[in-house]
């Protein structure tokens, strides 16, 4: 391929556009906010958020979230054709997130910030001897050191006892803001990409303050989040027969009812 040929066309280019504004402000964030004291207890009001945030990337919350992207592209349609071939792509990046997510944390098994934390507190030997224990066993020692750490945060680690490399809430967010912030910059909605530009540094910066993760596993999904948009023109030209056939069904309607 000769690299002067090489173009991004406008949906890579904003799409690249969101994501690099992602990673800019999370660097950025990273660089100025302090090191979190996790000896001390959230409140309630802050855990809350923190647990809302991070949950509307992740379980229970996240179809929701997909359902107003999908609502998002539905509003500023060009046609019904178009709508469900962006709406299909946005699908297929984050089957493509999924994958790699379980992909690595299977081959990588970096343990998760919170089983430092247990071994700190002479709870258990070392972070691996965490991941030896049973299913059970692991609820049990997350429930009993809620007394030191604050059940905000031990409610969130009995819910992700996996690996930590990379962050799968950050990768959905990252897909999110990139795809659909990208989309509205697109179409001038510049106060809306903000918005979830905002959304998705909270939702990484969330999985900081509740120790799911490190800048390491947030750093890296935003990283493949990058290269998955070299994958747009392909999932265009994969979709592109399912926009025509659409047209198509839509045109034959029209002649009947004429």
């Amino acid at each position: 391929m000769n690299v002067n040929n090489f173009t991004l066309n406008p949906q890579q280019r904003m799409y690249l556009v969101a994501i690099s504004m992602f990673l800019l402000i999370l660097f950025f964030a990273s660089l100025v906010l302090p090191n979190v004291d996790f000896s001390s207890p959230l409140n309630n009001a802050t855990g809350f958020l923190l647990t809302t945030i991070t949950q509307s990337a992740g379980k229970p919350f996240f179809p929701i979230t997909i359902l107003l992207g999908v609502a998002i592209g539905f509003y500023h349609r060009k046609s019904f054709a178009r709508w469900v071939t962006v709406c299909g792509q946005f699908m297929m990046l984050l089957l493509l997130a999924f994958i790699l997510k379980f992909g690595l944390k299977a081959v990588t098994e970096v343990p998760r910030p919170y089983t430092n934390l247990l071994v700190n507190a002479e709870l258990i030997d070392s972070s691996d001897a965490f991941y030896q224990l049973s299913d059970q066993q692991q609820s049990l020692l997350i429930k009993n050191s809620s007394d030191i750490f604050g059940q905000w945060r031990t409610d969130n680690w009995l819910d992700g006892t996996n690996y930590a490399f990379p962050s799968g809430h950050t990768l959905f967010a990252a897909v999110f803001v990139a795809f659909w912030g990208g989309f509205l910059l697109q179409n001038k909605h510049y106060i809306l990409a903000s918005t979830l530009l905002l959304w998705g540094v909270s939702v990484a910066l969330s999985r900081i303050y509740l120790a799911m993760h490190s800048y390491t596993d947030l750093f890296v999904a935003c990283a493949f989040v990058v290269l998955f948009g070299l994958v747009i023109p392909i999932l265009q030209k994969l979709l592109a027969p399912l926009e025509r056939a659409i047209e198509r069904l839509q045109h034959s309607s029209q002649l009947k009812n004429c």
